[in-house]
């Protein structure tokens, strides 16, 4: 087995014991669902925006970079960057960690020069 079939086992992982704490809490929740994660990183995007929309409705409105990121590698980018728009107008009120908007800004574009320029005008 390489690297990758052990990731996609890892993820295969994820999801079985994300989909039994579902069924223990629905309500529960992490900072950036393991869950969501792994639904996009195997490539079951609609699962993944399915969670994302799952966690907000339960946070109240909580934003999610990773809604953003999997919403970039759907191709829908104008969806992204809302997202990437809502965390920067958030970061006007509260502590928003650059981390978040480079990743966004990142997956929003193709030059990585994009992802800077963000930085540089929070």
């Amino acid at each position: 087995m390489n690297r990758w079939d052990e990731g996609l086992a890892e993820a295969d992982q994820t999801i079985a014991q994300h989909r039994k704490t579902a069924e223990l809490d629905p309500n529960s929740f992490y900072n950036d669902s393991s869950g969501a994660v792994a639904y996009r990183e195997k490539g079951m995007f609609a699962e993944s925006v399915a969670e994302y929309q799952r966690l907000q409705r339960v946070t109240g409105g909580h934003l999610f970079s990773g809604l953003a990121i999997t919403y970039a590698r759907m191709g829908k980018t104008t969806e992204a960057r809302t997202i990437l728009r809502e965390f920067l107008e958030l970061s006007k009120r509260k502590y928003v960690s650059p981390e978040q908007i480079a990743l966004i800004a990142l997956c929003c574009s193709t030059r990585a020069s994009d992802a800077v320029t963000v930085l540089a005008n929070c």
